[in-house]
């Protein structure tokens, strides 16, 4: 019912770390993420999709992080 969903771009060998980063934050949060993009530039979009609005919290906090 809750989902930020962000396009965010990173070098190509940086995929996998954005990746493994925004799975282990779901994990730690319980929520669950979606992702997909254009890997040849290095543009993804990463989805959170929230349950409550605890997670949609805790999903912004997250979202945040991995911009940085």
């Amino acid at each position: 019912p809750l989902k930020f969903s962000d396009d965010i771009a990173v070098p190509r060998s940086r995929i996998a770390d954005l990746l493994e980063q925004t799975a282990e934050a779901a994990q730690k949060t319980g929520m669950r993420t979606a992702a997909y993009g254009h890997l040849g530039d290095g543009n993804l979009h990463i989805n959170f999709l929230c349950e409550s609005q605890e997670q949609r919290k805790s999903a912004n906090v997250v979202r945040l992080e991995l911009m940085k």
